[in-house]
Protein backbone atom coordinates (compact mmCIF):
# COMPACT_ATOMS: atom_id res chain seq x y z
CA UNK A 1 0.00 0.00 0.00
CA UNK A 2 1.25 3.10 -1.18
CA UNK A 3 1.68 5.63 1.88
CA UNK A 4 2.08 9.51 1.12
CA UNK A 5 3.79 11.65 3.66
CA UNK A 6 3.59 15.70 3.67
CA UNK A 7 6.55 17.06 5.85
CA UNK A 8 4.71 20.58 7.10
CA UNK A 9 6.74 21.57 10.11
CA UNK A 10 9.78 21.73 12.61
CA UNK A 11 9.86 23.74 15.84
CA UNK A 12 12.12 24.22 18.67
CA UNK A 13 15.37 22.21 16.99
CA UNK A 14 18.26 22.92 19.37
CA UNK A 15 20.57 25.44 16.74
CA UNK A 16 24.00 24.32 16.15
CA UNK A 17 25.69 27.19 13.85
CA UNK A 18 28.19 29.33 15.78
CA UNK A 19 27.92 31.95 13.03
CA UNK A 20 24.19 32.36 11.52
CA UNK A 21 21.11 29.73 11.74
CA UNK A 22 20.75 26.39 11.09
CA UNK A 23 19.87 25.40 7.43
CA UNK A 24 17.30 22.65 8.02
CA UNK A 25 16.18 19.71 5.95
CA UNK A 26 14.52 16.79 6.67
CA UNK A 27 14.89 12.80 5.78
CA UNK A 28 12.15 10.51 6.03
CA UNK A 29 13.51 6.39 5.66
CA UNK A 30 10.68 3.67 5.18
CA UNK A 31 10.90 0.45 3.26
CA UNK A 32 14.23 0.49 1.80
CA UNK A 33 13.58 4.34 0.20
CA UNK A 34 14.72 7.41 1.26
CA UNK A 35 13.62 10.76 0.91
CA UNK A 36 14.58 14.41 1.84
CA UNK A 37 13.36 17.62 1.78
CA UNK A 38 14.30 21.02 0.55
CA UNK A 39 17.20 22.97 2.85
CA UNK A 40 15.78 25.91 4.40
CA UNK A 41 18.59 28.36 4.25
CA UNK A 42 19.09 30.21 7.46
CA UNK A 43 15.88 28.98 9.10
CA UNK A 44 17.07 28.65 12.61
CA UNK A 45 14.80 26.66 15.14
CA UNK A 46 12.14 25.94 13.13
CA UNK A 47 11.07 26.14 9.61
CA UNK A 48 7.93 25.27 7.36
CA UNK A 49 7.90 23.02 4.20
CA UNK A 50 4.66 21.58 3.12
CA UNK A 51 6.53 19.05 1.05
CA UNK A 52 4.53 15.67 -0.16
CA UNK A 53 6.62 12.48 -0.24
CA UNK A 54 5.00 9.11 -1.41
CA UNK A 55 6.75 5.49 -0.57
CA UNK A 56 5.09 3.14 -2.99
CA UNK A 57 6.15 -0.01 -1.08
CA UNK A 58 5.21 0.78 2.34
CA UNK A 59 3.79 -2.01 4.30
CA UNK A 60 0.94 -1.27 6.83
CA UNK A 61 2.87 -1.16 10.42
CA UNK A 62 6.18 -0.36 9.08
CA UNK A 63 7.84 2.26 10.77
CA UNK A 64 9.41 5.98 9.64
CA UNK A 65 12.51 6.84 10.56
CA UNK A 66 12.25 11.02 10.80
CA UNK A 67 15.67 12.98 10.94
CA UNK A 68 16.57 16.81 11.05
CA UNK A 69 19.57 17.47 10.17
CA UNK A 70 21.33 21.48 9.83
CA UNK A 71 22.85 21.21 6.27
CA UNK A 72 26.80 22.70 6.92
CA UNK A 73 29.72 22.67 4.57
CA UNK A 74 31.26 19.76 6.05
CA UNK A 75 29.30 17.62 7.88
CA UNK A 76 25.83 17.85 8.52
CA UNK A 77 24.36 18.26 12.37
CA UNK A 78 22.04 15.85 13.07
CA UNK A 79 19.36 17.50 15.49
CA UNK A 80 16.53 15.44 16.59
CA UNK A 81 15.07 12.13 15.10
CA UNK A 82 11.67 10.14 15.44
CA UNK A 83 10.53 6.90 14.73
CA UNK A 84 6.63 6.50 14.03
CA UNK A 85 4.47 3.79 13.07
CA UNK A 86 1.41 5.35 11.12
CA UNK A 87 -1.75 3.75 11.93
CA UNK A 88 -3.92 4.30 8.45
CA UNK A 89 -7.39 2.86 9.00
CA UNK A 90 -8.92 4.01 5.43
CA UNK A 91 -9.07 7.21 3.31
CA UNK A 92 -8.55 10.39 4.49
CA UNK A 93 -5.68 12.24 5.91
CA UNK A 94 -4.19 11.86 9.35
CA UNK A 95 -1.86 14.29 11.65
CA UNK A 96 0.78 13.34 13.00
CA UNK A 97 2.80 15.71 15.58
CA UNK A 98 5.69 14.09 17.03
CA UNK A 99 8.62 14.70 19.38
CA UNK A 100 12.27 15.05 18.38
CA UNK A 101 14.85 13.33 20.18
CA UNK A 102 18.76 13.40 20.14
CA UNK A 103 21.62 11.95 21.71
CA UNK A 104 21.79 8.66 24.18
CA UNK A 105 19.50 10.34 26.76
CA UNK A 106 17.31 11.34 24.05
CA UNK A 107 16.78 14.54 25.11
CA UNK A 108 13.94 16.41 23.61
CA UNK A 109 15.04 18.65 20.23
CA UNK A 110 11.51 19.90 19.27
CA UNK A 111 8.58 18.91 17.13
CA UNK A 112 7.59 17.73 13.26
CA UNK A 113 4.27 18.01 11.92
CA UNK A 114 3.46 15.66 9.29
CA UNK A 115 0.04 14.74 7.52
CA UNK A 116 -0.15 10.78 5.97
CA UNK A 117 -2.81 9.24 3.79
CA UNK A 118 -2.73 5.83 1.93
CA UNK A 119 -2.94 6.07 -1.44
Amino acid sequence: MPLRVRVVSVAGVQDEDDFGSNDLYVTLTTGGQTEKTTVKKGAGRQAIWDEAFVFPNWTPGSPIEIEVKDKDPLKDDKLGKVKITPEISGPGEKEVVAELHHGLLHKKRGVINLIVSAQ
